[in-house]
Parts: structure tokens; C-alpha cells; sequence
């Protein structure tokens, strides 16, 4: 209420003095434009000899590296020691000013992390202008890292692909730098810096070393020699995973029915996405990969009432709960399945639904002793196995994958689901990738479903576990929808979605973390990059999220931001996450109703999608009273009259908009309009001389400079 009465008596004394607003291009905070770092060439790595430090060189070293001051008045040193090495966790703190500073350091030198604050940071979701543009951190975070690191720093370099999104919270921007051996590039291993955004600071320094601590210790990295040319490890890849014609099955878990109506869409996908090639060898390798039951969200359904006080689907869903299987004999069932003894109890069963479209229910159990821990999930009706896993086996089961015999597990698979999945196992065919061995405790063999000729439906399909050292089923899962009609629809070709695939993603040259985790061997990798899931749309070529909505790998979340007069106020915006969930920003377009919403909703933090759920923004805006029901109109065109009533009710001022006698027509054609006598007045709508032009439609770059107006002038 303070803050309302603070701004009201603003509001009078600007209109009693009829003061212009400065135009907020000449407020513009003119910041030197630094150029983006540009890709590092390949350069000779650090060849510096190992040295173990004592405590006192440690902490000279730490205070050196992060500028941490002398007048603390605590200090607390201790250490902890494993396989990658030792490490000195030193924290100095100040009880009188809230005032910490911690880092680890390993015992050769290298910070491995680091936090601090000062007691003075602010953290408040506010927002505040950057004082450098994102760019110029990138030189001051490398620059950093080699204060902290010195020619060390020489093993990393910026990954470029990083978002640049401003942590709103803690008002910083982060970068990551991989790690590169050989000029390869290390997958697991790298280091994470945030930067504040006003003074520059570091706030934050992560270093993750999956191996050794020491970074000039290379004895663990595979030499770079005599391995296989990427394009043969391409064609390799290519036949063991395969891009497939798919109708992925999109399923709306917002949607407020119970029983959502799954869509389907064409697009190319792996059936497989976790798949490597051995740079040694040629030869293809395979995580595991879980499938589970499709999940629908709760919500309610109107019906009438009818005699005997239950409605028609009450009624019907009693009745869908009244189940032929006994809760006895699924227990009996899930005994013979999976070759459980007395011995292991049961000590969990219920009832629920596996497939809310259909409605179908499913026993769900689970067994237990000391060593076993074993669920299997039973069709409530038709005893139809949909789920098995039995969780008995430690890393030290584990067995070398050269002595594993591929073909047997495929054979026992076959038979498995020749037995308990007979009904579907004609609509089937074995993923290509199920001939790779797997290092672990685990060997799965998936079958996905093959709809016809063209398509198939990656979605549904049957994997089994297979316990490579006695060769026992020890998982099972089925995912299965019933009849589904195939599109006729003009597609790309799988030729045309290879060469999207390959124009934008990189097949490269890792170094990878064995499973002993003791070793970076070669592989190949596919790195999806910005592209996250790798999902082509099979009519148009664009990537899709989950969704199945396009996505953009743009930092702006714009294809066409060069088309903007004010690219870089709409680029801050961006990285606070305040955009048009378009791909495109189309700037002189008139702004849309829920375009604007959106916009609002995004400024406020609360959005964290980046594609389209209009019901969900809809909602959000008439609960915080920025529209009524009655002017929900998604499509239309917005004037500057309608965005100054929503500003002044998203501002929560409309009861000091409507105060009488208070706000003169300091603009010809304002008529009396508070609402846009205060925007104008604050600056938020830029005014035309004595004009605030109040039916003059508003482009979106236009809306988005009036966010950028009210939130940084």
C-alpha cells in the first residue's frame, strides 16, 4: 500500500506540472559494444608438471584467485580425499555482516568451486539493467578463468550455445567453459561461472573433473591415434539407429478432462537416442534407456444427474473398478512371471489405471526381502503383463561386454514376448540398435511398433531386460495404444531430414567416461546442441519440442530479430525471458491480445515453457485480474488504449487511476483517460508531442519497448 501511495503522489505531481518523459532511446545506457569471443583455434595444450601444495600455498591461492579479502574474521579449513584426488574445503565468514566466501581446492592448485556473499547483494526477482551486455562477460569470464586457473585455463573454452539467460533471482549471467584434451572435446567435464551483472563479480565457480583433479594429469585419456574416420562412424551410426518415419503421439497433460484425446503427427525420430560409436574400434555402443505408461493430469467432467443420486459416468467408472482379476491371483500371476519364492513378500498391491483413454486398470505390486526388490504390474482383467523389474544386482555383477552373447538375448527376448506379449508381437519389429551389447548389469532388446510400410510409432513399443550373466528376463515394460489411422499427408523425404539433421547437429569426437569411471575413452557423439529432443518435423523440417511445438535455438527466440529497430533492448528482454513465443518476432505485425498476455505473464517469472499454452496464460491473467472473461479476444488487434488498461491493472494501480480531479488532459486526445495519462506521463508509452495517439494500433516490437519502458527506465 506504501509503494501505491508513493506512486500516486508521483502521479499527481507529474500531472499538475504537465512534465514531458525523456524518449527512452535517448535514455539508452550507452554500454561499449564488445564483440562476441570468437571460436578458439586449436592450440597446444598445457604441459606443466603435477605439484602437490601445502595448506598455506592453498589458501594463498584460493584468496588470489577469487580477490577474497583479509579482514574475515572466521576461518575453517578441512579436507576430504577419494579416487579423483584430495581436496581443501576453506570457508571464511564474518559474523558481524552476514559477509562468506567458500572454496574447494584440490591439493595441485585447481579451484574446484567457489561461492560468496558480500552482505550487501539484493536478491529480489526486481529487475535491473545490466551494466555489460552478455558479450563483454564472455571476456571477462575467460579472463577470469585464467586468473583462477593461470595456463591451466588453456584446457577450456566458452560453449557458445549456452542460452545466455539472465538469472533473475541472483542477477547473474552464466557461462560454461568444455573442457578439451587434444583438442577433443571432454563431455562430462567442464566449468560453470556467474557473472553479477552489475559489478561484475564473480558470484559462482564450478569445475567438474570426472576423473582426476590434477588437470595435467593425462595418463587417463585415450591417445587420438588410429581412430576411425567420422564419416564411416556415421554410416555405422546411421545403421544401428536409424531416423524412422513416426506418428509421435502428442498427449495434452494440462488439458482439464480426465480422458485427453492423444494427437498424432508425422515426424523422423531415433528409436533409439542413446547410442555412441567406439572411435577405436568402429564398433556401436548403448545406454540404457527406460520407457514408461503414458500419464494423463486429473481435472473434472460435467454430467447429469439421474435417478438413485450418481451420474452417468460415476456409474461407469464403478463399474470400470469392478475388475475380474482377484487381488490373489495377481499376486499368483506375478509369482509365475517373474519367478518369485515364498521368500520375498509381497508388501505393496493397488489398483490404478494404466491407460486413461481406455480406461483400463492394472494391478500393481511390489516384493520385498533383504535382497530383492521386485515390481510387476498385471492388466486388471485380461492378466496381460504390462511391466516387470527386478532390482537384485550390485556394479560388482557386472559383466565384461566381449563376453556377452548378443544373439542369445534377442533369442530369449523373442521367446519372452512370444509368451506374454503374443497379442501385439505381429505389429512389432526389433529396434536395430537391440544387437548391441551393453556394458552393466543390463542387455535390453526393444521392439517398437510398425504401423505400415512407412510409419512406424517409436512411442509403443515392448523392451526386455536381460541379465547378461545367467541370461535372465529381469525387466519388462509395454506401452500399447489401440487401432490408430495413418495419416495421408505430404511429408519430407528421409534423405531431406538426414541433411537437416546433419546441416545443424554435430556427430563428433568425444572423449567419454567409461563405467568404471576410471578412464575418458574415445567415441563419436551425436550432440543435439540447442536441439533438445532430437524431433524433426517430418511436413516442414523444423525441430519440435516434446510438445510437438518448433523450437529455436536463437538467443533472442527470434529467426528474424535483424528486422528490429531496438535489437538490443529485445534481446535483454529475452534473457530475462520476457518474449513472443513465436519463432519469428515479425516486428511491425500488430501485437495480439494474447501475444501481450504473454508477455506479461513472462515478465512476471511464471511462465517456463517455450512453447504456446494460451488457456494456461488466459488463466493466469483473468485470476490476477488483468482482463475480465468478457474481453477475452485472442485474436484481436491491440491499441494503445487497450495496453495502457492492462499495464494499470498488472500494476495493480486501477483504484488510483480512477481517482477524480487528480489527472489533467495533459494530452489533446487522452480525453480524460487515466490510464493513459499515467503510461504516458511514466514514460511506459512514448507520446507524440501533445498526443498520446489512444486507437493507434501497437506493433510487437512497439509492445515489447513499452515493457522495456516500464521495467529499466
Amino acid at each position: 500500500m506504501k509503494k501505491k501511495l508513493i506512486l500516486a503522489l508521483a502521479l499527481v505531481l507529474l500531472a499538475q506540472t504537465g512534465c514531458s518523459s525523456t524518449n527512452a532511446a535517448e535514455n539508452k545506457n550507452e554500454t561499449e559494444k564488445i564483440a562476441p569471443i570468437a571460436n578458439e583455434d586449436e592450440k597446444p595444450m598445457p604441459k606443466g608438471v603435477s605439484k602437490e601444495y601445502t595448506k598455506e600455498e592453498l589458501v594463498k591461492i584460493a584468496k588470489k584467485a577469487f580477490d577474497i579479502p583479509d579482514d574475515f574474521k572466521e576461518v575453517q579449513i578441512d579436507s576430504n580425499e577419494d579416487e579423483r584426488g584430495k581436496v581443501y574445503n576453506i570457508n571464511w565468514n564474518d559474523p558481524d555482516s552476514d559477509r562468506n566466501a567458500s572454496v574447494n581446492i584440490a591439493s595441485t592448485g585447481e579451484p574446484l568451486s567457489y561461492y560468496s556473499y558480500d552482505g550487501t547483494e539484493n536478491r529480489t526477482d526486481d529487475l535491473i539493467k545490466p551494466s555489460f551486455p552478455y558479450e563483454h562477460g564472455a571476456q571477462l569470464a575467460k579472463d577470469s578463468l585464467y586468473k583462477i586457473l593461470g595456463e591451466k585455463a588453456d584446457f577450456f573454452r566458452l560453449d557458445e550455445t549456452i542460452s545466455g539467460e539472465i538469472d533473475r533471482y541472483n542477477k547473474t549471467y552464466h557461462y560454461r567453459f568444455n573442457k578439451y584434451v587434444n583438442d577433443i572435446k571432454v563431455q562430462t567435464d567442464g566449468i560453470i561461472i556467474s557473472l553479477d551483472i552489475n559489478s561484475a563479480k564473480i558470484r559462482e565457480y564450478d569445475l567438474n573433473s570426472s576423473v582426476k583433479y590434477d588437470l595435467y594429469d593425462l595418463s587417463h585419456y585415450a591417445a587420438p591415434k588410429d581412430i576411425v574416420d567420422n564419416d564411416d562412424a556415421w554410416i555405422t551410426f546411421r545403421e544401428y539407429n536409424p531416423l524412422l518415419l513416426n506418428l509421435k503421439r502428442i498427449v495434452d497433460l494440462k488439458t482439464k478432462t480426465l480422458f485427453p484425446e492423444p494427437k498424432y503427427i508425422p515426424t523422423y525420430e531415433f528409436a533409439d537416442a542413446h547410442i555412441i560409436i567406439d572411435a577405436k574400434t568402429g564398433k556401436p555402443e548403448k545406454r540404457i534407456l527406460y520407457h514408461g505408461y503414458d500419464l494423463v493430469k486429473e481435472g473434472a467432467a460435467p454430467a447429469e444427474m439421474p435417478k438413485g443420486g450418481l451420474t452417468a459416468i460415476e456409474q461407469e467408472e464403478i463399474e470400470n473398478t469392478n475388475v475380474k482379476v482377484s487381488p490373489e491371483e495377481a499376486e499368483k500371476l506375478a509369482r509365475e512371471i517373474a519367478n518369485i519364492d515364498k521368500s520375498v513378500k509381497l508388501q505393496n498391491i493397488r489398483l490404478g489405471k494404466y491407460n486413461q483413454n481406455e480406461k483400463k486398470q492394472l494391478w500393481s505390486m511390489q516384493f520385498e526381502n533383504d535382497e530383492n526388490h521386485i515390481t510387476v504390474d498385471i492388466d486388471a482383467n485380461d492378466k496381460t503383463l504390462l511391466g516387470m523389474n527386478k532390482n537384485r544386482f550390485s556394479r560388482e555383477d557386472e559383466i565384461d561386454i566381449s563376453k556377452i552373447d548378443s544373439e542369445k538375448s534377442i533369442q530369449i527376448a523373442k521367446e519372452f514376448a512370444k509368451k506374454y506379449a503374443a497379442d501385439i508381437l505381429d505389429k512389432l519389429e526389433m529396434t536395430a540398435s537391440s544387437k548391441i551389447p551393453e556394458d552393466g548389469n543390463l542387455n535390453f532388446i526393444e521392439f517398437i511398433r510398425k504401423l505400415d510400410e512407412n510409419y512406424y510409432l517409436i512411442q509403443d513399443r515392448i523392451s526386455i531386460g536381460i541379465n547378461p550373466k545367467n541370461y535372465e528376463v529381469v525387466s519388462f515394460s509395454r506401452s500399447f495404444y489401440d487401432d490408430i489411422k495413418v495419416p495421408n499427408e505430404k511429408i519430407i523425404n528421409l534423405d531431406k531430414a538426414y541433411d537437416i539433421l546433419y546441416d545443424n547437429i554435430d556427430f563428433e569426437l568425444n572423449y567419454v567416461l567409461n563405467n568404471d569411471r576410471n578412464k575418458m575413452e574415445l567415441k563419436y557423439v551425436l550432440d543435439p546442441k540447442e536441439f533438445s529432443p532430437l524431433i524433426i518435423s517430418a511436413k516442414d523440417g523444423q525441430f519440435l519440442d516434446w510438445k510437438g511445438t518448433p523450437i529455436s535455438a536463437k538467443i533472442s527466440g527470434y529467426e528474424d530479430i535483424e528486422n528490429a529497430e531496438n535489437k538490443d533492448e529485445i534481446e535483454l528482454l529475452s534473457r530475462y525471458g520476457i518474449k513472443y513465443l513465436q519463432t519469428k518476432l515479425e516486428p511491425k505485425k500488430i501485437v495480439l491480445q494474447k501475444d501481450f498476455l504473454t508477455l506479461l505473464m513472462t515478465a512476471e517469472g511464471n511462465y517456463y515453457s517455450d512453447t504456446e499454452d494460451f488457456d494456461l496464460i488466459y488463466e493466469y491473467a483473468i485470476r490476477n485480474g488483468i482482463i475480465e472473461k468478457s474481453e477475452e479476444s485472442r485474436d484481436r488487434k491491440l491499441t494503445r488504449k487497450d495496453i495502457a488498461k492492462y499495464l494499470i491493472r498488472y500494476k495493480d494501480i486501477e483504484e488510483i487511476a480512477k481517482l477524480e480531479g487528480v489527472f489533467k488532459d495533459v494530452y489533446k486526445d487522452a480525453n480524460g483517460d487515466a490510464n493513459l495519462i499515467i503510461v504516458g506521463k511514466l514514460g511506459w508509452i512514448d507520446a507524440k508531442g501533445d498526443k498520446i495517439l489512444p486507437n493507434e494500433e501497437v506493433t510487437r516490437e512497439e509492445a515489447l519497448m513499452i515493457f522495456y519502458n516500464m521495467l529499466f527506465k
